[in-house]
Order: structure tokens, then sequence, then C-alpha cells
């Protein structure tokens, strides 16, 4: 029989192998494990690796902020311009310039209203009985007080 057959026949072997608490054989050299991934790699001009910003629930570059990954770094131009675009996206930027646009109303007095109504009562008029006039007023202040829109009527302003 050739010698290469034999080889092949005999699987049986001496070689003995230690192994340690882990399951690894003693004395092996340690294999680095690498990823399939690249990694620390810098393309398209970008100076931070994909994945080292978050915003939004979305993953991207942290030198421009860009979510597309295989995008071109546009530096702090494209920072400024994803910061203007979330300001109007949120409506930032209206927020602002709203209370420029407040400016107090004179507000019309009438005659009647501009004197102060008595709050109290003398006994003669407990005794009277209550007015047409008095009436009339209680009615009117009774349904501004219960009316939820009554605030907004006279004003052309939206509500916040």
């Amino acid at each position: 029989m050739p010698s290469a057959l034999r080889d092949v026949v005999v699987t049986e072997s001496e070689h003995f192998v230690e192994y340690d608490e882990a399951g690894l054989i003693k004395g092996a050299p340690t294999i680095i494990s690498r990823s399939k991934y690249a990694e620390d790699v810098f393309t398209n001009n970008h100076t931070s690796v994909w994945g080292s910003w978050w915003s939004n629930f979305k993953w991207g570059y942290a030198c421009c902020h860009s979510f597309l990954k295989n995008s071109y770094c546009t530096g702090e131009e494209g920072k400024k311009a994803w910061e203007n675009a979330e300001r109007y996206r949120t409506g930032a930027g209206l927020i602002e310039d709203a209370p420029a646009q407040d400016e107090p109303r004179p507000q019309e007095v009438e005659p009647e209203s501009a004197k102060p109504a008595a709050k109290k009562r003398t006994m003669e008029e407990m005794m009277g009985g209550v007015t047409e006039a008095e009436m009339d007023e209680y009615r009117r202040k009774r349904t501004a007080a219960d009316d939820p829109m009554a605030n907004y009527l006279g004003k052309d302003q939206l509500a916040s």
C-alpha cells in the first residue's frame, strides 16, 4: 500500500491537546476577531464615522448632520442648513416673531360701564326686590362666565 493512502487510512493520532476552562486550546495564539465591516474609514470628505450622530431616532454623521450614508460632507454649512430646516419644521421661528406682533389695542369704553356699579345694596333696595336692569346685568355676566368662547369675542387673533 502506498504511503499516501496509509496516512489517510489511519484515523487515530497520538497528538495530545490540553484545553483550558473556556474551552480553548492551551498555548495556542489568540486570534483577533475582525469585523466584516470597515471601521474608522472616512469616506466622501467626512471627518467623522457613520453613526457618530443621533437625532430624531436616526443615525448620521456628526460632522455635517447628514442622515444619508453615502452623502458628501458639507461641513459647518450643512449643520447650519440642517438647523434652519429643523427650525422651520418645528415652527421655532414663528414663536420668536409672535411677541413682536402683539401690540396693545386701545379699548373703547362705553359711558355707562365707565362708572363703577355699587356693590352693596341698601336695605330699602333689598326689600324692594330686583329691578329689571339688575336682572339684565346679572344675565349678561352669568353667560360670560359660563361661555368658554366669551374670551375670544372681539379678538381677531388665533388662539395659542
